[in-house]
């Protein structure tokens, strides 16, 4: 992982799924020796009733700002204790809407992650709201864990690959976590067996993205996969289920002002198996 401020985001609201995205952010801080930075977002309950013109007490807004704090403090505390690799926590209490504010957040993190309630599977749609916006316009890489999702710390990491440019950063992107982790990279490419010569194209574009990375990156381990199948994300999502991590690249610029996630990338966040990213250009401007 590289970029100027090595700062992890993660969002927190003290739900099963939270806990397990803070946990998973905390090990990644403390692999990578950044700081860890917990935000947790809180609204009044009655806020929304400010439109048509109510008011509510000052002292109940100021109880649940303290409510906030001291959740927000003591999960720091848990997390210096159970974590003491981690080099620094700090917090970050905000009132407003989690997704926009962990979206604004992640312009400084070089990884923002963010927990989804329920496991993969394509039997139901079990990402949340603020997962999915955070995944669809936050900037950089984002990880979205499930609440079911334990650590795989030898398990591969898999990434999608076509030859796009969006591709092309997730792949580069995988490379470096199977690296930090001392694990394999499979990298896949699905084609539609439909079209002639799909096969043949898919099988010569992954032996020389293995041949490329073999020569950049001698001491990692790949697998490179050309399978057929029209729908990536539901092939993805099947490798997922023994992989640490799986990665896939997103068409959208990151901004609520940006482009939602493609269709890969949203299937695959709904139905996957363990955790995924979500590798995003970073804009400059």
């Amino acid at each position: 992982m590289s970029g100027d401020a090595q700062v992890i985001l993660v969002g927190s609201d003290g739900s099963t799924a939270g806990k397990t995205a803070v946990d998973h952010a905390a090990r990644i801080a403390a692999r990578d020796h950044a700081t860890l930075e917990i935000l947790h977002a809180y609204q009044h309950p009655y806020g929304y009733y400010s439109m048509l013109g109510a008011v509510y007490p000052v002292s109940e807004s100021e109880e649940w700002r303290r409510a906030a704090a001291e959740f927000l403090t003591a999960e720091a505390e848990r997390v210096s204790k159970e974590f003491p690799d981690v080099p620094e926590v700090r917090v970050t209490l905000v009132q407003g809407g989690a997704a926009l504010s962990l979206v604004d957040a992640s312009r400084t993190a070089v990884l923002t992650v963010v927990g989804a309630r329920g496991a993969g599977g394509f039997a139901q749609l079990l990402l949340g709201a603020v997962s999915t916006q955070v995944a669809g316009h936050a900037h950089g890489v984002v990880e979205v864990v499930h609440e079911g999702d334990g650590e795989r710390d030898r398990s591969p990491v898999v990434v999608g690959y076509d030859g796009s440019d969006a591709s092309a950063l997730a792949l580069r992107f995988a490379v470096g976590e199977a690296v930090a982790r001392g694990v394999r990279l499979i990298v896949a490419r699905f084609y539609d067996s439909a079209f002639d010569n799909a096969a043949e194209r898919a099988q010569e574009a992954m032996a020389a993205v293995k041949t490329r990375l073999a020569s950049e990156h001698p001491g990692l381990e790949v697998e490179a996969l050309a399978l057929v199948g029209e729908n990536a994300a539901y092939g993805l999502a099947e490798l997922s289920r023994d992989a640490g991590l799986t990665v896939v690249g997103s068409r959208g610029h990151g901004g609520f002002t940006g482009l939602l996630l493609g269709s890969v990338s949203q299937g695959l966040l709904h139905h996957a198996h363990g955790p995924v990213a979500v590798v995003h250009e970073r804009k400059t401007s």
